[in-house]
């Protein structure tokens, strides 16, 4: 599938920030506390190479863009990869390609492209660190009614907002994405 046209439709990362509405200043903290590692400057050298590009499904509700999103466009930022922002909800027919365990339109997504539009790799919807915290939450506070759910989204979204470690792990497993792209 050519994905060159979905990249086109999407919008600049930096639109999208400054419209948004929900979890904006938890984005905007978490971009400015977070720092890619100089580790891994030889495999940024290699995607500058490559020229790859990013769509990234996502809604600005979600708690877990509100993490992943910002570390993405830290590594974008040093391997000169291009990001664009694609609504989930407005964008059905190429998100239902992208479905988590065969039926789950979860985000975010980051679908990486070469400059000929080819899939080079996915990841997403999350990191498995963010995964068992997520369980171990749902475990903790199964929301019975609307106010359990409302403090745990609460709890998840703290967890998300100031956890340096968390954002580690997160950037971990996306360079371990990009590490695999031949």
């Amino acid at each position: 599938m050519n994905l060159n046209n979905w990249f086109e439709k999407g919008i600049p990362s930096n639109i999208y920030l400054s419209s948004m509405q929900v979890y904006k200043e938890h984005i905007e903290y978490i971009l400015d506390a977070f720092d890619v590692r100089k580790k891994d400057d030889a495999l940024f050298q290699k995607l500058r190479e490559k020229q790859l590009r990013v769509i990234v499904l996502t809604e600005e509700r979600s708690k877990d863009a509100m993490v992943n999103v910002p570390i993405l466009l830290k590594i974008a930022a040093v391997a000169n990869i291009g990001v664009r922002m694609l609504y989930r909800d407005k964008h059905t027919e190429l998100v239902n390609q992208y479905l988590t365990n065969g039926s789950y339109r979860s985000i975010p997504m980051f679908i990486f492209i070469d400059k000929k539009g080819g899939e080079k790799a996915v990841w997403g919807p999350r990191a498995p660190i963010a995964q068992q915290i997520v369980n171990q939450l749902y475990e903790e506070l199964l929301p019975k009614d609307d106010l359990q759910k409302t403090l745990m989204i609460g709890k998840i979204v703290d967890h998300y907002a100031d956890n340096a470690v968390l954002w580690n792990d997160i950037y971990e497993d996306i360079v371990k994405t990009l590490q695999a792209i031949e």
